[in-house]
């Protein structure tokens, strides 16, 4: 799966007019954007940030929308203009409290037209580095808390085999969904009986690098 917007094929978008690429990549989601919606602006955090996307611009040669530099909270669009946010990482690297990190969502929302859908990706935080308190990432259930605490009305989690940039595997975030996965994985020698377990107890986050989360407005 080349594009990084891969997801869009797990949703059913009502519209596809607009969009905006809020995350932290140099600009090739923005790009795999434009193939899908009629606009697609961006925002980044500063203006270094916004600089790399302007070079992705004049190497790859396609068109963006507005460019604009701010915070989240502050971005210059009125409510209900886009049909796509796409976060990725920005709220995984961020180190924002949950306080902020629900503030930021809850902005995502408005800007979306109904039925519009938001995608943002975290590596999956590992166990041991969770309980030293030097995690990367965010944990899913968290991160699902917060989208419901922010009135979405549809969530859903997508695990990645083997790096959220480059998926190719994607497994729902459901029981029969990861132990059919260990299990086909199993029979070619990939898995071992204790992901097997793992996937069976229910412990999915433990199994795979990262994850993908979609949620409609």
């Amino acid at each position: 799966m080349k594009s990084l917007a891969w997801w869009m094929w797990l949703t059913d978008f009502p519209a596809s007019e607009r969009a905006l690429d809020a995350s932290a990549t140099p600009g090739d989601l923005a790009e795999a954007l434009v193939g899908h919606f009629g606009r697609v602006d961006v925002l980044r955090p500063d203006a270094a940030a916004l600089e790399l996307v302007r070079n992705h611009v004049a190497t790859e040669g396609w068109r963006p929308g507005q460019l604009e530099t701010g915070a989240l909270s502050a971005a210059p669009w009125s409510d209900g203009t886009f049909d796509c946010v796409a976060l990725h990482d920005t709220l995984a690297v961020s180190g924002w409290d949950a306080a902020r990190l629900l503030a930021g969502l809850e902005w995502c929302r408005a800007l979306l037209r109904p039925g519009g859908w938001l995608a943002l990706a975290s590596p999956n935080p590992r166990l041991v580095a969770r309980l030293r308190g030097t995690a990367s990432g965010l944990p899913p259930g968290r991160v699902r808390r917060l989208l419901r605490r922010a009135r979405f009305a549809e969530v859903r989690c997508f695990f990645i085999e083997p790096l959220i940039e480059y998926p190719i595997c994607v497994i729902p975030d459901a029981y029969a969904a990861s132990c059919a996965f260990e299990s086909s994985e199993a029979v070619r020698g990939a898995t071992t009986r204790a992901r097997r377990a793992t996937a069976r107890l229910g412990m999915r986050s433990a199994l795979y690098p990262g994850y993908y989360m979609l949620a409609r407005a």
